[in-house]
């Protein structure tokens, strides 16, 4: 039976002085076509940096400070890479979690969060796939299938069918709810598990999922965080480029930052929580990556949060660039968004130590400085050294130096990452990933740059990420 609901809506903010630039921009950015604007910025960006590698004096006397600081930061960072890739090499002996299966796995609602019309196509086939492939508690699951549409669909009658067939699952129509965030709000009201997981629709989990995260749960934690993996990475370049990114991501970065901060970020899916953790909390629509933000409510209130990578679950990733853009464009702005909402707050918090707080603000605000420092960078680099304004080669010695360190640790970090996979990726892509690395990097930063200007434009519309039909594994 499929059940409709409704949720508030948000009131409209007054206008205050505070918007009168965030207006401007807005009315200027509707005067443009996207590309266009980012075709100026782009070309007026080339012009300065051209004029100053060619023609400025001031900004030639500071060019050996600007290299030993630039090989300083390269250096940095090829540290910080290196730690983190070795701290995410499985440890032996594997430690036990005290306590382990110290009472039985409980009753456990799993939530799977639907956009319609958009994954019309994916949600039977996932939603099969738990029934038929979870491994149940004795006290049983149910599977909460929370969606919103704006208009009546033939797919409700094959999602009512189907509930008819497997009683533990349960529809809800989310009515006037515009955002996850308000589908998994409603869901946690009609969620009777001790343990809640929580699914995107394209998500096929493994079927011990709920086992491995309990062991977690009953052992102090809050929440849980798995292993999301691109089960369509053969598709085509980018999906191999994003299936190697997400291993590269899920099984060495969050895994290392949890062992060394004991920290975890909720990814948005493949998530387990206590029930009772997460109704202290409350997913926000205010922003356009709830997960992050429910993540840092957590870290504030002092939660325990794992990271697992043993825990997989299998979801699908964009195969077309444009639809790659407005995925990262979307993710990039949530990210600028959590980072305003939250930054003072992580510094002035008593739960968190020095480390978790520096962790946590390079993850935010210095994160967010390197998208448009590295944009800057690298077409400084290559003007410089195809210009011999500067004097002699040998100026660009130390700096070359520590660019070949970061390469390196970048093609070990791929190397590391592959050590780790799950599908089936030729040898070939992750050579071919490394050597894409910096373009790839540069990319997805001016996608943050982009952002940005959305952000500051007040521009709210977003672009939801195409999701066809396609076979459950490839």
């Amino acid at each position: 039976m499929i059940y409709c609901a409704s949720t508030h809506k948000g009131l409209t903010r007054p206008l205050s002085a505070m918007d009168f630039i965030s207006l401007v921009m807005k009315r200027a950015h509707n005067c443009l076509l996207e590309w266009q604007i980012y075709a100026l910025l782009i070309a007026s960006y080339v012009a300065g940096v051209f004029y100053l590698n060619v023609e400025s004096l001031i900004f030639r006397t500071g060019m050996a400070i600007s290299l030993e600081y630039s090989f300083l930061v390269l250096s940095l960072a090829s540290l910080l890479m290196i730690t983190e890739m070795f701290a995410s090499l499985p440890s032996s002996p594997k430690k036990k979690l005290v306590g382990e299966n110290a009472r039985p796995l409980p009753r456990s609602s799993i939530i799977v969060c639907a956009y319609l019309p958009n994954e019309a196509g994916i949600l039977i086939p996932s939603i099969e796939h738990l029934v038929e492939t979870i491994e149940r508690p004795q006290e049983g699951i149910e599977i909460i299938i929370a969606y919103n549409t704006p208009y009546e669909m033939a797919l409700e009658r094959e999602l009512e069918e189907l509930s008819c067939r497997h009683a533990e699952l349960k529809l809800f129509r989310v009515k006037e709810s515009q955002s996850k965030a308000e589908n998994l709000n409603f869901a946690l009201t009609r969620a009777t598990g001790e343990m809640v997981a929580i699914f995107d629709a394209d998500h096929m989990p493994s079927g011990d999922c709920l086992k491995k995260a309990w062991h977690w749960l009953e052992n102090g934690y809050d929440m849980v965080q798995g292993r999301n993996i691109i089960r369509n990475v053969n598709d085509n370049i980018i999906t191999r480029l994003v299936g190697i990114e997400f291993d590269l991501i899920y099984a060495a970065l969050h895994q290392s930052r949890y062992r060394l901060l004991t920290t975890a970020i909720f990814a948005g899916s493949n998530g387990y929580w206590k029930k009772r953790s997460l109704q202290e909390l409350s997913f926000s629509n205010k922003t356009m990556t709830e997960d992050l933000d429910i993540t840092l409510q957590a870290v504030l209130s002092g939660f325990k949060m794992a990271h697992d990578r043993t825990i997989l679950s299998y979801e699908l990733a964009p195969s077309r660039i444009t639809d790659l853009w407005h995925q990262r464009k979307r993710w990039a702005r949530g990210w600028l968004q959590v980072t305003i909402r939250y930054q003072l707050s992580l510094l002035r918090s008593t739960s968190l130590d020095f480390r978790q707080k520096a962790a946590w603000s390079i993850l935010l605000s210095w994160r967010e400085k390197c998208k448009i420092l590295t944009i800057l960078f690298f077409p400084f680099l290559v003007f410089s050294h195809a210009s011999d304004k500067f004097g002699p080669e040998g100026d660009y010695a130390i700096f070359d130096l520590g660019l070949i360190v970061f390469l390196a640790m970048v093609f070990v970090s791929v190397c590391v990452s592959r050590t780790h996979q799950k599908m089936a990726i030729h040898w070939t892509a992750y050579a071919l990933a490394a050597f894409l690395s910096v373009p790839y990097v540069l990319f997805q930063n001016c996608i943050s740059v982009a952002a940005m200007i959305d952000q500051v434009a007040g521009k709210h519309r977003w672009v939801v990420t195409p999701r066809p039909s396609v076979p459950q594994f490839r």
